[in-house]
Order: C-alpha cells, then structure tokens, then sequence
C-alpha cells in the first residue's frame, strides 16, 4: 500500500460472507485536511453511514454482512492514529450471488491521466445476482445503471455533507533501487483527489477471496 500522507487516510470498508471467517475488504484514499480535523474514529463512522446509505441491505446478499470500516491516519509508515466502526448489517437480498471469487469492479477516476491517476476497488460479488450476468461476465445494462447509481450515491454522500471526505489516490514515490530487496522508494507525489466511481459491466475476479 502506498505511504498515507499527513492530512490523510485511508478507509477499509469490510464484509464477511457466510462461512468464510476472512473478510472481503476495500480500501479508499481520503483528504481528511479540509474536513475540520475529524477523529478516526468520526470518519470510519461517516464512512459507514455513507455506504449503507447508498448501498442498503436490501441490496446485498442474505449471505454477506458488512462489517463496517478501519481507519487509518497517516503518516504512515509510521504510527499514525485509527480506529474502527463496528456493523453487523447483514443483507436481505434473496437472489443468489455471485460466486465469493468474483466481484463488482469499480473503477476510481480522477481528472489526471496516466495509470498513476487512477484506481479500482472490487466489491464483494453479493452485490451482483447471478442472474444479472451472462456466461461471459458481463452484467446487464439494466442493473449496471443501477450499480452506477449506487456508487454515484455513495460518493455524494462523502463530499457533499459536511464534513466532506474528498476521496483521494494515494501514490508510491518511484522506486530507487529496482531488483532489490527491501524496497526503496523516494518521496511521493500528493495524492490526487477522485472525481467519480465508475462501475465496469465485465465483472472481476480476486483469487484470493476464494480459499
């Protein structure tokens, strides 16, 4: 993970799903300056609240729960303050979800091009019905509106109230000594503030979530 800047932090959101004891998580960047010196412990609760305000538990999975979210301050490396919010909100969708490998891929976006100035983030796959997607991946055009909402939602809901969480890339300074172990790397760029989420029709998969 890139180094978490002072000002700086990164949100772990965190889902279980039945039978599996290791959570499914995904990480966000976020500008915590102009957000008048929130604790940890405040964003990971604005962040929850954020996303079970755009994602409800009527859209997830009857065998999935979120879990809530880690916060972590920067700087790091280091021993910057965090903290975690607590949830036990479990889905009440009926429909079958997606095998626990495969996940909704979410494209983070920024005004800046070039591979450093973008992101993704892969959801857990109880958000799609596997009736939604074909044998190729793709999920319909229908639903996929629908997803796009969702994430649209969610990333008003962290920069439009107060106080605003402006999601952000965090980057990795360049490499100075390639071939080597451990790593060395120099100072890294400021991170770059995101301006949407961009759900992809074809899902993804993460092997990793599949033991």
């Amino acid at each position: 993970m890139p180094p978490i800047p002072d000002g700086y932090a990164v949100a772990s959101l965190k889902w279980l799903a039945a039978g599996d004891q290791q959570p499914m998580i995904c990480t966000l960047g976020l500008d915590v300056v102009s957000a008048s010196s929130p604790t940890p412990s405040e964003v990971a609760n604005l962040v929850s609240t954020a996303w079970l305000s755009a994602w409800a538990i009527t859209t997830l999975s009857s065998l999935y729960t979120f879990i809530g979210t880690e916060v972590t301050f920067g700087p790091q490396p280091g021993e910057g303050p965090s903290a975690e919010d607590v949830r036990a909100s479990v889905g009440t969708l009926a429909a079958s979800p997606l095998t626990s490998n495969t996940a909704l891929l979410v494209k983070k976006l920024t005004a800046l091009g070039g591979r450093r100035n973008r992101g993704r983030m892969y959801l857990p796959g109880g958000y799609v019905g596997e009736v939604d997607v074909d044998q190729n991946g793709f999920i319909t055009v229908a639903n996929t509106a629908i997803l796009q909402a969702r994430m649209a939602n969610f990333y008003s809901n962290l920069v439009v109230p107060a106080p605003t969480l402006q999601p952000v890339i965090l980057h990795q300074g360049e490499r100075l000594n390639p071939g080597v172990r451990p790593a060395a790397f120099g100072p890294a760029p400021p991170p770059t503030p995101m301006t949407a989420f961009s759900v992809q029709r074809q899902v993804g998969t993460q092997r990793r979530r599949m033991r």
